[in-house]
């Protein structure tokens, strides 16, 4: 590792991306999750309550369980010592998943409660639409590419929810 602030990529990785794509894996995987749940939230709980505290705790908890299973996983395959870049590595996936968490409470304290829940999923599919943006322009795709591929990505998550949904019933 250099002197520098951030940690060695892998390879393939510019160092300066790293970080960046930890925290939207991380928020992607807790968007998408979030999509999952909220209509089990609604259709079990209280019309009229709001679904952000059930939410929260889907986030901290992807969280906590993610956090867990890297540094297990780090623990077991390190082959020097590099618990700086670990840590940095979960941060950054934490701060990714907090993210998604931060855009859905303002939305939910700006909005009345009766909007609350279809707000919530607008901005969970936003959230999902500009990471797509940032994937095609990284790769400089045209205006038009980023628009195809930002459909294909809502999608797949789309697609994801539906069989998440269906074996949960």
């Amino acid at each position: 590792m250099d002197d520098d602030s951030l940690p060695d990529a892998p390879p393939g990785v510019p160092k300066d991306r790293h970080l960046l794509r930890e925290w939207m894996e991380m928020g992607i995987y807790i968007a998408i999750s979030l999509l999952a749940s909220i209509g089990t939230i609604v259709e079990t709980g209280n019309p009229g309550q709001s679904p952000l505290p059930a939410l929260w705790g889907i986030i901290i908890g992807l969280l906590i369980a993610h956090t867990f299973a890297f540094s297990l996983a780090s623990i077991a395959t390190d082959t020097r010592d590099n618990r700086r870049e670990d840590l940095l590595h979960s941060a950054s996936g934490v701060a990714g998943g907090l993210s998604v968490g931060v855009a859905i409470t303002i939305v939910s304290l700006i909005l009345p409660t009766h909007w609350e829940t279809a707000a919530i999923s607008i901005v969970l599919i936003v959230y999902l639409s500009l990471a797509a943006v940032v994937v095609a322009r990284s790769r400089k795709a045209s205006w038009w590419r980023t628009v195809i591929i930002t459909a294909i990505v809502l999608a797949l998550a789309l697609v994801i929810i539906f069989v998440k949904q269906q074996l949960s019933h």
